[in-house]
C-alpha cells in the first residue's frame, strides 16, 4: 500500500504525458532483470483505491506510460508489453486526478505469462 497524490501537477513536467497530482519522488522503484523471457507476455501495475487514482511509469529506457481509469471504477491500470525496456530501474508514481491526497492505495504488480 502507498499514499497517492502530491503537490505537483503533471502539466508542469515538460515532456511527460497525462494529468494528475504527484510527488517528485516515485512511490515505488524496482530494479528488474531477465524480463525478456519467452514465457512472459506483459508487465502489469494495477491500483485499487476508493479515490480517483492516476498512474505514471518510467521504464529503464526512459519511456513514459500514463493511465487514468483503465482499471475498475476510477482506478488505474497499465500493461507494458515491451519487456526489454524494463530491464533496469523502473519507477512508478501513484497520483490522484484531483489535488486531494489518498492513503492506503493497494498496488499490485505482476508479470503476466502465457
Amino acid at each position: 500500500e502507498v499514499d497517492a497524490g502530491g503537490d505537483t501537477h503533471l502539466s508542469t513536467c515538460q515532456g511527460i504525458p497525462g494529468t494528475g497530482y504527484y510527488t517528485a519522488n516515485p512511490s515505488i522503484t524496482l530494479d528488474l532483470t531477465d524480463m525478456v523471457d519467452p514465457d512472459f507476455r506483459d508487465f502489469e501495475v494495477r491500483l485499487n483505491s476508493s479515490c480517483d487514482t492516476t498512474l505514471l511509469i518510467r521504464d529503464a529506457e526512459g519511456n513514459w506510460y500514463f493511465d487514468d481509469d483503465s482499471g475498475p471504477g476510477l482506478n488505474s491500470r497499465l500493461r507494458i508489453s515491451n519487456l526489454a525496456a524494463l530491464n533496469g530501474q523502473v519507477s512508478i508514481w501513484v497520483g490522484t486526478y484531483g489535488s486531494d491526497t489518498c492513503d492506503d492505495v493497494d498496488v499490485r504488480i505482476r508479470v503476466r505469462d502465457d
